[in-house]
């Protein structure tokens, strides 16, 4: 979670989950229920059928295997398809997915298409969680993280496979297979996909059985002072139901301090701030990453945090006195999550949780991110490209460009390469594959900074961005699709070059 303070003493801005989880990882609460109610101001999808929306478009030599579909994850909120095919062609790269009720009727709100957070359309395309393309025989994955809840209509999945051209299989339809909710002391699935346990109970024990949950241990609390003030916490809840951090502000002898919020107007006095909705971070685990204004530290010396989960279970509560930020040189272990900072010139990398993390020369990393990047190319017909934009943040965006600011944000780059000049170039991220709120900008070459972009836009329709460039002269450019929240996520980016 990620809040900022940008008033002269202190103020909060929206919050958003601080982590690296991908698709796939359970918020902290189901999402609500897809409804199968009437789109009011689009033409109404057929209901009788569980064919894709696009039944003219080219058959591909691709053959569609078995399916299964399930709900799953701590909430249940999940949905997760293993889908088995083969493509001679090794060219299969995404499914289209058509979410039905128990009458094969299309859930017609089942997906967020226009990027405003409003699910509006009963099918969407996924690119596999690992690639499919060069396979000729392959079991691929598809997650779908806050798509189910208790009471939804979504009872089948109708699959179809798409090929790198927009060729298409034929349909195949799967049952959903509900993941049962568990009682006190009733058998249960420690991986949480055939079965969960209830409200405050937890999966454990040999043999694993629904138990009586635990407070969340907060695990490390860090209050840096100085130019780059931060306020981070660790902490860990076995139960994954955790739900918020209160925050005291203390003077030098741990006693509580009353300070001026500026938080818009009139202005307000509070002796701490609740950061609310963390989120489940990679399984149990969870923090808090939280930006004060500079000079904070002088007029609060020291914190308190309690983490609490939904039951009202409290942690024990732990205080942090404001100290430097731990500094660590080039090849030094370093903290993805930041606590701790990689010295100038240098960046901590990957910046993934799941990887060894060392401080490694921010130019070398520029270097080998442009190298990596998936090259768009409209002379030759490749005009879209896919990734996740997560690890380490090594641009920002344009000063002014992104209305949150969007600094320290991980991102995702593709290469753009013009063999000629061309009078106008789009770039988009407006495609069903993103999921997260982005800013795209373009960089001359592999620019080590965003200062001299061609250009920048934030949002356009949703959270979705699109750039258009005028008089672009033949030759290379760094296309960055930025997360304008911390997380990043999976996107989708194409351009249009006239």
């Amino acid at each position: 979670m990620r809040k900022t303070f940008v008033s002269v003493v202190l103020a909060t801005a929206a919050a958003a989950c601080s982590s690296s989880s991908g698709p796939g990882s359970d918020g902290t609460s189901p999402a609500p229920a897809p409804s199968s109610d009437p789109v009011t101001d689009t033409p109404a999808d057929p209901t009788s059928s569980p064919a894709p929306s696009n039944p003219d478009a080219p058959t591909s030599s691709a053959a569609l295997g078995a399916v299964t579909f399930r709900n799953t994850g701590r909430y249940g909120s999940t949905l997760s398809l293993t889908i088995k095919g083969s493509d001679p062609k090794k060219q299969t790269s995404a499914a289209i997915v058509r979410l039905l009720d128990a009458q094969g009727n299309a859930v017609a709100k089942a997906f967020d298409t226009d990027w405003d957070g409003v699910g509006d359309a009963p099918e969407r395309r996924f690119h596999f969680d690992t690639s499919t393309v060069g396979k000729a025989e392959f079991t691929g994955t598809i997650t779908i993280p806050r798509a189910y809840a208790t009471g939804s209509s979504i009872a089948k999945a109708s699959v179809t496979l798409e090929d790198e051209s927009g060729k298409r299989t034929a349909a195949v339809t799967a049952d959903l297979a509900v993941q049962e909710e568990k009682g006190a002391n009733e058998p249960c699935d420690p991986q949480k996909i055939a079965s969960r346990c209830g409200a405050g109970m937890a999966c454990g024990g040999t043999p694993a059985t629904c138990l009586e949950g635990t407070a969340p241990a907060l695990q490390k609390l860090a209050f840096f002072g100085g130019a780059s003030p931060r306020i981070l916490a660790l902490a860990n809840d076995a139960d994954e139901d955790a739900d918020h951090v209160a925050i005291e502000f203390l003077d030098a002898q741990g006693n509580p301090k009353t300070v001026e919020l500026v938080d818009g107007e009139p202005s307000t006095s509070a002796s701490g701030v609740t950061l609310d909705q963390p989120g489940v971070v990679d399984g149990a685990g969870f923090g808090f990453d939280v930006t004060p204004a500079t000079g904070f530290e002088s007029k609060v010396p020291k914190i308190a945090a309690t983490a609490y989960d939904h039951m009202g279970r409290a942690s024990t509560r732990v205080v942090a006195a404001a100290t430097a930020t731990p500094v660590r040189s080039v090849g030094q272990s370093c903290d993805w999550r930041g606590f701790d900072a990689c010295a100038a010139g240098s960046s901590c990398a990957p910046g993934l949780p799941s990887a060894t993390n060392a401080c490694k020369a921010t130019a070398t990393l520029l270097t080998a991110e442009c190298t990596a990047a998936p090259v768009l190319d409209p002379a030759k017909g490749v005009t879209k490209a896919f990734g996740v934009a997560e690890g380490t943040s090594l641009w920002d965006p344009p000063a002014g460009c992104s209305t949150d600011g969007a600094v320290k944000r991980p991102e995702g780059v593709a290469k753009l390469h013009l063999a000629k000049a061309a009078s106008s170039v789009t770039i988009s991220t407006a495609v069903p594959e993103t999921d997260f709120d982005t800013v795209v900008y373009v960089l001359p070459g592999c620019a080590a900074n965003s200062s001299g972009a061609l250009g920048c836009n934030d949002d356009v329709k949703g959270f979705s961005s699109s750039l258009t460039l005028s008089e672009v002269p033949a030759g290379d450019y760094t296309i960055v699709i930025d997360a304008v929240r911390p997380g990043g996520g999976r996107y989708g980016v194409t351009i249009d070059v006239k």
